[in-house]
C-alpha cells in the first residue's frame, strides 16, 4: 500500500470467484472434450475443431474474468488511480471540475466491468463493480470528461474531494 495515500481500498464481487470456477471448469470440458475426440474420430456431426474453438473461446472469457476480478482505487493528495485488472487510470485532481456521489439510479452505471459509453453528447468511462455505491468525477480535460467508478466508500471520497477544494455536490 502507498504511504502517502489518503483512501485506498480494494473491492471484489462476491460472485467473480464463482463465475470464474464455472468458466474454469467450462473450459476445461471443452478441452477434455478436444483432446477425447482428436484420438477418435467424430462424435455425431459435430467436428473435432467445433471443441477446441469452443475451448479457446471459454478460455478468453475465463482470462477476462479473471481481469476484471478487483477494482482498486487509491487517492492520494495529487490523483486518484483506478486499477481494474490491467487498465489503469490516474486522474490529477487538478483535472477534476466535480466530484459527486452518484446516488440517481438513472446516472448510475449497472453491471460489472470496464466500459465506454455517451451521456449527453459526452463520452463517459466507468470502472464499476455490481451494486456497489459510485462517485461520478467531471474531468475538464481529456476523451472521457466524465469517469464513474464504484467504491464502498463514496462519502470518505467525498470527503477527500472536499479538502482538495473539488465541488461536491
Amino acid at each position: 500500500m502507498d504511504t502517502n495515500a489518503l483512501y485506498e481500498e480494494t473491492s471484489s464481487p462476491r460472485v467473480m470467484k464463482q463465475i470464474i470456477i464455472i468458466m474454469g471448469v467450462i473450459t476445461l470440458m471443452f478441452l477434455a472434450a478436444y483432446i477425447y475426440l482428436s484420438l477418435k474420430t467424430t462424435i455425431g456431426n459435430i467436428p473435432n475443431w467445433f471443441y477446441l474453438i469452443m475451448f479457446l473461446l471459454s478460455l478468453t472469457v475465463t482470462i477476462l474474468f479473471i481481469n476484471f476480478k478487483k477494482l482498486s482505487i487509491a487517492v492520494t493528495s495529487s490523483a486518484i488511480t483506478l486499477r481494474y485488472g490491467m487498465f489503469k487510470s490516474v486522474v490529477a485532481w487538478e483535472n477534476v471540475g466535480k466530484c459527486t456521489n452518484v446516488s440517481d439510479q438513472s446516472k448510475s452505471s449497472g453491471g460489472i466491468g470496464l466500459y465506454f459509453t455517451r451521456r449527453d453528447g459526452t463520452w463517459v468511462r466507468a470502472y464499476n463493480l455490481m451494486k456497489n455505491p459510485q462517485i461520478e468525477l467531471a474531468l475538464k480535460t481529456g476523451k472521457s470528461k466524465i469517469l464513474i467508478f464504484s467504491t464502498e466508500n463514496p462519502d470518505r471520497i467525498i470527503e477527500i474531494a472536499d479538502q482538495m477544494s473539488i465541488p461536491t455536490s
